[in-house]
């Protein structure tokens, strides 16, 4: 029986889930920015670069998609590395949460995004998706 290569069209099952993975963390790091962004502008506010927090979040998310993008669907390895590392630098320590009635849907927020993120980034460098970052052609173990 031949083997069949198979082009980036077929993606193994650990590139795909990572892609949902990170779409769906983005998505939490999007409502948690949109819940706590008059606490961002007032900051923002206080230097001066109230217009520049807009841009900066805009584009900063849509850097996030394109690395997303370029990983998942055009065997970008760097773009990988390049969320691996932005996903190290935006670690920060727990501090605990300020006495709030909204403290259960932040830390819901910041725990989801945080797990899809991980988890995203532990399958991408993990499993079947090494050998597809390897070459431009992936050749399934199985090929049924």
């Amino acid at each position: 029986m031949a083997e069949l290569r198979v082009t980036s069209d077929a993606r193994p099952s650990n590139v795909v889930r990572f892609e949902q993975l990170m779409y769906l963390a983005l998505g939490f790091g999007f409502v948690d920015t949109l819940w706590r962004w008059s606490e961002i502008v007032k900051l923002a506010d206080r230097v001066g670069a109230e217009h520049t927090v807009v841009v900066v979040t805009l584009v900063y998310f849509a850097f996030k998609v394109l690395l997303i993008w370029l990983a998942a669907r055009k065997h970008q390895s760097w773009a990988r590395w390049i969320l691996l590392i932005i996903f190290v630098v935006s670690l920060k320590p727990y501090h605990g949460f300020q006495r709030s009635s909204h403290v259960y849907f932040e830390l819901i927020l910041q725990l989801g995004q945080l797990v899809g993120y991980s988890t995203a980034l532990f399958l991408i460098f993990t499993g079947n998706s090494r050998e597809w970052f390897r070459s431009s052609a992936y050749i399934p173990a199985n090929p049924a």
